[in-house]
């Protein structure tokens, strides 16, 4: 299926379920991951609409079995009361990035393709300058082979990028976002409890990130972080 085809079936079936939603994200800016060969998004179809908690979720439930029903299309779908995103500074967007890194670590470390879209999608996140920048955008703008290659594994057309690939890209672009080193500093390590428990303790001090979103990350990085046997 080409990219054509898929976005058009995801906003037909988003249409049909509500024609209040409004797409944000990937799949309203086209740079949404579609792989090739196999016709799989990694990407989440991100929605807002303006409802309660528990309504949210079933909306979300709502979205993802009309799209399996009607095109056999998998995809994590999020419903979101309202744009949170857009009054971001630079640094806290960056920052809810390395979050969504964590959040997924676990969950997909032993995937080689999930991993490198992980990498790929967060590196040329945690690399924009500003909330609105778009992630083909910043590798256009560094032009690197490895911003390339990021942008190529982000969109699907490529599956391969690793943790040098993402150090190298880092540090080119190092001057575009004062958090960018964040990311340097975790790709060697298994992150541990105390990773995912400090970054919970600095997002509370992040003024522009709006209550419900701190709530929810706080939520999704408590259920995703690793526990810790003792024999």
């Amino acid at each position: 299926m080409d990219r054509a085809t898929f976005a058009d079936r995801i906003r037909s079936v988003v249409h049909k379920c509500s024609e209040s939603y409004v797409v944000r994200g990937s799949f309203a800016h086209d740079d949404f991951h579609l792989d090739s060969d196999s016709g799989v998004s990694l990407s989440d179809l991100d929605l807002i609409y303006r409802c309660t908690e528990d309504e949210r979720h079933r909306r979300a439930r709502d979205v993802e079995t009309a799209l399996q029903e009607s095109h056999g299309i998998e995809l994590r779908v999020s419903v979101q009361p309202d744009d949170h995103h857009s009054p971001l500074s630079p640094e806290d967007a960056s920052y809810l990035v390395l979050g969504e890194y964590l959040r997924h670590y676990y969950e997909w470390r032993n995937d080689p393709w999930k991993m490198s879209y992980l990498l790929a999608k967060t590196t040329l996140g945690i690399l924009r300058s500003t909330p609105s920048e778009r992630y083909l955008t910043v590798a256009t703008a560094i032009n690197t082979r490895d911003a390339r290659v990021a942008a190529a594994v982000k969109t699907g057309s490529a599956r391969d990028f690793g943790r040098d690939n993402a150090r190298r890209l880092l540090k080119v672009g190092m001057g575009r976002n004062s958090e960018a080193w964040r990311l340097l500093s975790v790709l060697d390590l298994e992150p541990s409890p105390d990773t995912y428990l400090e970054y919970v303790a600095d997002l509370e001090k992040r003024e522009s990130v709006h209550p419900w979103m701190r709530a929810l990350m706080t939520r999704l990085l408590i259920n995703a972080m690793p526990t810790v046997t003792h024999s």
